[in-house]
């Protein structure tokens, strides 16, 4: 997807609009070819962007949850966390437990036309977390929100550079025994929308041969998203 198609998605006017936002000093379109739909921030001389996380002091301790709050709103927005080969799901995803909806879940259920392209999309994935997490209160309410496939997977062959693709090369690091300090955070437009526009994923391993720190916009192609309000349009 075009970067001027994926800002007039988000309602963004251009990438200092996306800065104030992601409140950082640079952000940069990712020039794949035909898969141009994430954004590196603090490029500088890594390939997925500098993360302004440090995992001094991390390298000897156990996985272990650091922040997954909710705002004023009851919204989840922000996770950090350090995670070790222990951390990671060991059910399988046939055996992982129906999700519970997410909150505003009810914006797109309301239209079965555009369900289909809507994801329970989570903050920290459930393959990376899901031992680190068990018996977290209200689990569901700080993990999950509403995402677009699009942006979740490689949606039609269309996102190769999806949420998905960034989580697997973190499970990859973990399940090769190198621990990661990883912090997400769903970036809102307003302080009162239903739907964040994306969600930006930081993280860094502690030998330093991982390091990410990218902006996943939350669009599909398909569909117009009002995120204040959480109405979804079919384009046509």
């Amino acid at each position: 997807m075009e970067k001027e198609e994926i800002f007039r998605l988000l309602g963004v006017s251009d990438e200092t609009e996306l800065k104030s936002l992601l409140n950082c000093k640079s952000v940069e379109y990712a020039d794949e070819i035909s898969e141009e739909n994430y954004f590196i921030i603090n490029r500088e001389s890594s390939e997925y962007g500098i993360p302004l996380i440090n995992c001094s002091g991390f390298e000897n301790k156990k996985h272990e949850l650091l922040e997954l709050p909710t705002d004023f709103n009851e919204r989840p927005y922000i996770c950090e966390a350090f995670l070790t080969r222990k951390s990671l799901d060991t059910l399988g995803s046939k055996k992982r437990k129906k999700l519970k909806d997410p909150i505003n879940w009810e914006c797109i259920t309301s239209d079965l036309s555009v369900k289909k392209y809507f994801h329970r999309g989570h903050i920290i994935g459930h393959s990376l977390s899901n031992e680190l997490v068990k018996g977290i209160k209200n689990k569901n309410k700080r993990i999950l929100f509403v995402q677009t496939a699009w942006s979740n997977m490689n949606s039609q062959g269309l996102n190769t550079k999806s949420q998905f693709y960034f989580e697997s090369k973190l499970e990859d690091t973990l399940r090769n025994g190198t621990n990661i300090l990883y912090k997400s955070e769903l970036i809102y437009r307003m302080p009162t929308d239903k739907i964040p526009i994306g969600i930006q994923i930081q993280a860094i391993s502690t030998d330093g041969e991982l390091s990410i720190n990218v902006f996943i916009p939350n669009v599909s192609p398909e569909i117009s998203i009002d995120y204040t309000e959480g109405k979804i349009t079919r384009l046509e």
